[in-house]
């Protein structure tokens, strides 16, 4: 059995190819079995057009072949993203990129990432809630520089909220603000320049005088 896409599908469309059996692999899977001992895995969520087909041998259309040709890539696009899912948390976003760059198409990585998407295997919320924590391992910032880092991996604005609104429900942000401030001090952070970077950290302009002022009114002189 060949799992994958003929190399040369694409590029000969318009030849008869028939379809000479067709297996229920599982009940989530079906296998078309081509003339030339070819055989393609695809999930029927991704070749709906193609139920009609009732009888074997079954000489496809041009426009036919095309369905089915694009059927097998989304399932290949859906394998490829399953195995970055399985190494860490992705957003649908990054997943678009990298599948991209793999040759993949819109039509074609659209509907794997959604039936992922249905199936619970990739979801923005735990992108997020995951992305938040390990930020925090080795990042001391705000909830702008957070909210704003968040949406540039594509989590929709009322996700990244929510995430956010989870996360610092169990950190205090005034406590980053002081471990952020603690840190540019031992660098050598002072005065108009240490403001500035707590600010690029997200932190609030009444957070950080807050925070700068008691932290200083125990230790040196921040100025």
């Amino acid at each position: 059995m060949v799992n994958a896409v003929p190399a040369d599908a694409s590029s000969s469309a318009s030849v008869n190819v028939a379809v000479t059996a067709i297996e229920h692999t599982s009940s989530e899977t079906i296998k078309f079995i081509l003339s030339g001992d070819v055989s393609i895995v695809t999930r029927p969520c991704y070749c709906r057009e193609l139920f009609a087909i009732t009888g074997v041998p079954y000489f496809l259309t041009e426009n036919e072949t095309g369905v089915l040709y694009c059927a097998a890539r989304c399932f290949l696009a859906e394998k490829q993203a399953a195995f970055y899912l399985n190494r860490a948390e992705h957003s649908y976003y990054q997943l678009t990129l990298k599948l991209t760059k793999k040759g993949y198409t819109a039509q074609e990585y659209v509907p794997a990432l959604d039936y992922l998407v249905h199936t619970g295997v990739l979801d923005d919320a735990r992108f997020a809630g995951a992305w938040l924590y390990t930020r925090h391992l080795s990042k001391s910032e705000g909830y702008a520089r957070l909210f704003a880092e968040l949406r540039k991996r594509g989590v929709a604005a009322v996700t990244a909220k929510a995430a956010l609104a989870d996360f610092l429900s169990e950190t205090d942000e005034s406590m980053l603000c002081q471990e952020a401030l603690e840190k540019l001090l031992r660098k050598g952070y002072q005065g108009d320049k240490l403001f500035r970077a707590l600010q690029r950290k997200g932190f609030p302009f009444s957070m950080i005088k807050h925070c700068i002022a008691r932290l200083c009114g125990v230790q040196a002189d921040c100025s």
